[in-house]
């Protein structure tokens, strides 16, 4: 009989562990929802370009082409239209 008692306290313990578990999911939903929409810098870097001008370059669009710009804003606000 003296082992069902060491059982008993061993499942107490691991009971005891699992809860903090609990918590550690409340704080995640918290900071999901106050997530601000990134910026057009952002979404440029995030894509992983140093300025809007490489970006555009990358496409073989020109920053003195206004057409080109805002086809150059279209593809970014598409890219990351999920997240937004």
């Amino acid at each position: 009989m003296p082992q069902s008692a060491s059982t008993q306290s061993d499942n107490t313990q691991s009971n005891s562990t699992t809860k903090p578990s609990g918590t550690a999911q409340s704080t995640t939903t918290t900071t999901t929802e106050a997530k601000k929409p990134m910026s057009q810098n952002q979404m440029v870097r995030a894509a992983g370009f140093r300025n809007f001008p490489e970006f555009l370059l990358s496409y073989n669009l020109r920053i003195y082409n206004d057409e080109d710009v805002q086809e150059g804003k279209a593809i970014l606000k598409a890219l990351f239209q999920d997240e937004a």
